[in-house]
């Protein structure tokens, strides 16, 4: 049969085809070697043919030479597995096409096969072009930019043209805060917001071909020039640009290899990839896919699928880090941390699998893990009447959704028989900005059933005060970037809060200490705690304890963990001398001074903490009695207790408070003050006789400067005038305290007018080296008894400076009220 039909018959085959499709006929026999019959104007041109002959010959006058080869045996296999019904007797494929001129097009083919009078069986073809077809439709509306097929077919297009795409990359954009410009501002707002960034990028780009491929996410194939530069200038530009919105781009850049061929979608999917990792990353906008971020990608997927087989194997261990007491550097505590050692992919640190078992939800397998394998570590040491020490776990935000974190932990507890203080939970600040009453509630019942609370990182959140204000913390822990700067402001920084912890109830903990530099700074501010690589790095349980025992280290056990908690309390920074004075029954020992305390031992003839103690402790000294009775009133007073010491032509007042015991321990916070009345050595020591004599002499001595109105209490045997000028900061408020509180209502104006400091001046100015004064002070048992009030002039002081001296009055209370004389 000829290829080309006679006149008559083709009239008769395409009599019934419409001339206005928007496509093309052709016509082929239904015999095995599918002969083309007929092709009309559309077809011919598809084909990029002048005519139905050069068509014709071009595809060797049969449809199978139409499509391509690549095509050719499946769209015949679907073309006669669907017409092989009597019923059906219409086709559909898709396929390849390759014109004259080497263009790739996709035809979109729709056929039936019919019966023709002398013909016999043939199939009348509808062919469109798919690519126009989705390309006048795939568009968005609202940018104007192509869609994800169309995006795709045209990369595609490029590659089966012959070009490698080498020197191109694929950009995957995302939008960053896009969602909440809708909710905030409205949809309208947010789509002129797109519509502007879409712009932005072309302008950028203008080589490039965009496309919005759903949503907030835009896609570019561009040559590779300077892409980086201009992605992070892009950046920048958005971020100004839509700075009230808070928008900013991220781009994730897969670049082409050279002489390969990569599929369109897998390497979108690549772009994709690299976009991602870096969406919640501040300050990074651009991340290129390489084969390393692919390798960290596959370990990504390996380990959300592989957590319950590492904790049911083991790959998971529990690595303990010890916490050191600054006052003794005894073990005080530890963190239980995660370390995975994988058989398949090594070893794995904590940042690297907990974001991920966060995001697949199976952290609180984890915790659970370490809770119980920390519980057996424990009995096990107990069982063999070892020591131990508390041991802190990490909890997620998670944990108090995903399961009763807290009946966990109570069960487990209860399992081991261990006391609740061994068991310590931490918690990010940032775990508490959302869903604040459920884990409130839930720390609520923690802190009632006695397990400490630490909250970690203080410092690296948004809203470090807040929180403090809203929860309570046994122990707060420093964020490790505060020491690793190293200024006067990061210094100041970490005192103040140090000192604000310490004034809400807290303890401090400073994580990230690595030099004996940062040790020293954080026993000056007085941190409670200390943990970090210059005591020890994380290691297995037993490894641990071995390494802690040959650094012969101390570990704190419960009676002494309470007792160094109430002395670490009672540091704070001042200016005053402060010191820690330890007496285990036999000698006094330092066990913390500040700078000040330092300046006034130094003050003495250069005396150091170490002579101190030696002086204090040397048995048959005045020092050694003094002490010891010092010690023996705290013990029994419980209150603030002040001596008054000669040595040397020197005048010292110390303060001493006990603040916590155990048996056969007694701490001791201890003020030393130099009060040393003139410069010249002879007159000091014939002032000291004067002073020793009024020490035995009366109950309570003040120095008083008439000059500033105010007072030092140099010795008291009662607590109650010591407490009083403790809280009244000037003596003329102290003496109004005294004389409405003690005095008798008959004698309170008149002692007044007695100690009114101008009056008291210009006797003291006219010559007059003292005065008395008798009253009736309440005692203890609300009566009255007779005391007497002296002022007398300390020699050589300008007559700025009066000693007053209270005791039991002498005489009846029929004397003279008033008695003037003169210090012999």
């Amino acid at each position: 049969m000829e290829h080309q039909m006679n006149g008559k018959d083709q009239a008769a085959l395409t009599a019934c085809i419409p001339q206005s499709l928007a496509g093309g006929i052709f016509i082929y026999k239904a015999d095995e070697g599918e002969t083309l019959l007929y092709a009309s104007d559309y077809v011919i041109g598809f084909f990029g043919c002048a005519s139905y002959e050069e068509l014709a010959d071009y595809v060797h006058h049969s449809f199978r030479g139409m499509v391509d080869l690549r095509d050719r045996e499946l769209v015949e296999q679907n073309i006669r597995q669907q017409t092989a019904s009597d019923v059906c007797q219409t086709s559909y494929a898709r396929y390849r096409v390759i014109a004259c001129d080497g263009t790739v097009r996709y035809a979109e083919h729709f056929s039936r096969k019919v019966t023709l009078p002398g013909v016999g069986e043939v199939y009348y073809v509808f062919i469109a072009d798919y690519d126009r077809k989705y390309l006048t439709s795939d568009i968005d509306n609202m940018t104007g930019l192509p869609g994800n097929r169309r995006f795709l077919q045209y990369v595609r297009d490029l590659m089966e043209s012959g070009q490698f795409l080498s020197g191109y990359c694929l950009v995957y954009f995302n939008v960053i805060n896009f969602k909440l410009v809708n909710i905030r501002y409205g949809v309208a707002v947010g789509d002129d917001c797109l519509k502007g960034l879409a712009t932005m990028i072309r302008e950028t780009f203008p080589q490039g071909f965009l496309s919005r491929r759903r949503n907030d996410h835009f896609q570019l194939l561009t040559p590779e020039g300077s892409v980086r530069e201009k992605l992070e200038t892009l950046h920048e530009s958005i971020c100004q640009v839509y700075r009230k919105y808070q928008l900013e781009i991220k781009a994730g850049v897969y670049h082409f290899p050279e002489n390969q061929v990569v599929d369109p979608a897998l390497a979108v999917d690549y772009a994709k990839i690299a976009c991602q990792h870096i969406r919640d990353e501040v300050g990074v906008s651009v991340l290129e896919y390489t084969q390393d971020l692919q390798k960290l990608i596959t370990v990504n997927n390996y380990i959300a699928g592989h957590c319950d087989d590492a904790i049911e194997h083991g790959w998971i261990q529990v690595y303990y880090q010890p916490v050191i007491r600054t006052l003794t550097g005894a073990v005080c505590g530890m963190e239980a941390l995660a370390r995975w050692n994988d058989p398949v992919v090594g070893f794995l640190s904590p940042a690297r699998f907990i974001p991920i078992l966060e995001k697949n939800h199976d952290i609180y397998k984890l915790d659970c893990y370490i809770l119980r394998q920390t519980c057996q570590a424990l009995r096990r040491r107990l069982d063999q009447q070892l020591p131990v020490v508390p041991v802190s776990f990490n909890l997620s935000r998670l944990d108090f959704f995903l399961c009763d974190i807290f009946q966990v932990v109570e069960d487990t507890v209860r399992t081991y028989g261990l006391p609740r203080d061994l068991i310590h939970l931490e918690i990010t600040e940032t775990m508490l900005v959302h869903d604040k009453e459920v884990i409130k509630e839930a720390l609520g019942r923690f802190l009632q059933a006695g397990y400490q609370i630490l909250m970690d990182d203080f410092g690296s959140g948004y809203s470090s005060l807040n929180v403090l204000k809203d929860y309570d913390f046994n122990i707060i822990k420093l964020d490790t970037h505060f020491l690793s700067s190293s200024t006067d402001k990061a210094r100041s920084i970490i005192g103040n809060t140090v000192d604000m912890i310490k004034e809400i109830g807290s303890q401090s903990l400073a994580e990230g200490v690595e030099t004996q530099k940062h040790v020293d700074f954080l026993a000056s501010v007085g941190c409670d705690k200390l943990q970090g690589y210059f005591f020890s790095k994380p290691m297995p349980w037993n490894d641990l304890f071995s390494y802690l025992e040959g650094q012969y280290r101390s570990f704190e056990d419960a009676a002494s963990r309470a007792y160094y908690e109430k002395t670490s309390a009672a540091i704070r920074r001042t200016h005053q001398s402060l010191a820690l004075v330890e007496y285990d029954g036999q000698a006094f020992h330092h066990v913390y001074l500040n700078q000040a305390y330092r300046d006034q031992l130094a003050s003495f003839g250069r005396i150091t903490a170490l002579s101190a103690e030696l002086r204090i402790n040397r048995p048959g000294t005045r020092l050694y009695a003094h002490f010891r009775d010092l010690m023996e009133g705290l013990k029994q007073s419980g209150h603030l207790e002040t001596i008054f010491q000669s040595e040397k032509g020197y005048y010292v007042q110390l303060t001493a408070e006990l603040v916590a015991s155990m048996p056969s321990c007694w701490m001791l916070t201890v003020s030393l003050h130099n009060l040393t009345l003139d410069e010249h050595i002879q007159e000091q020591e014939a002032l000291n006789v004067h002073i020793h004599e009024l020490y035995r002499l009366y109950d309570v001595i003040y120095l008083i400067d008439l000059d500033k109105s105010a007072g030092i209490p140099l010795f008291s045997r009662h607590a109650v005038a010591g407490e009083l000028m403790e809280k009244c900061l000037f003596m003329r408020q102290f003496l109004h305290h005294y004389a409405r509180s003690y005095i008798h209502p008959d004698d309170c104006q008149r002692f007044l007018d007695f100690t009114d400091y101008t009056a008291l001046k210009r006797k003291l100015s006219q010559g007059d080296q003292s005065d008395c004064f008798r009253f009736r002070q309440k005692g203890a048992d609300a009566g009255y008894t007779w005391k007497e009030v002296t002022y007398i002039a300390v020699p050589r002081s300008g007559r700025k400076l009066a000693l007053a001296c209270v005791r039991p009055a002498l005489c009846c209370p029929a004397c003279q009220l008033h008695k003037g004389g003169t210090l012999s």
